[in-house]
């Protein structure tokens, strides 16, 4: 079976009015094969953080989904371990592009996971 890490901005897409072509896309997997990498929880929650100062019940909303998805995800949660550090510091050293999305690149590559993002 096939497994796929899901990127923040494909977990954007699924709500109400969200992109139609990723919405189609994670109806036809099976939600057993469906990751999470624990970075992607971190810049989720970040930004709700962040958006506490000036929108605390937009936050709050927000805080809730995400504890939601964690619930959801439960067991199908990636860490960000040792292996996946060395790979993530591998790849900034090569390319020093968006940290994020790299460290959800490593995270696939060490454990063999398709990462779907929705440019992908």
């Amino acid at each position: 079976m096939t497994l796929y890490l899901l990127d923040e901005n494909v977990i954007r897409e699924l709500r109400a009015g969200g992109n139609t072509n990723v919405q189609k896309w994670i109806a036809s997997v099976d939600d057993s094969a469906l990751r999470l990498s624990v970075a992607t929880l971190f810049e989720k929650r970040r930004g709700a953080e962040m958006l506490k100062r000036s929108d605390p019940k937009r936050s709050a909303i927000i805080l809730a989904s995400i504890t939601a998805l964690e619930r959801a995800f439960v067991d199908r949660i990636i860490p960000v371990d040792q292996p996946v550090v060395e790979a993530w510091t591998r790849m900034l050293g090569v390319k020093n592009k968006d940290r994020w999305d790299l460290a959800l690149a490593a995270t696939a590559r060490r454990c063999i996971i398709s990462c779907s993002s929705r440019a992908t």
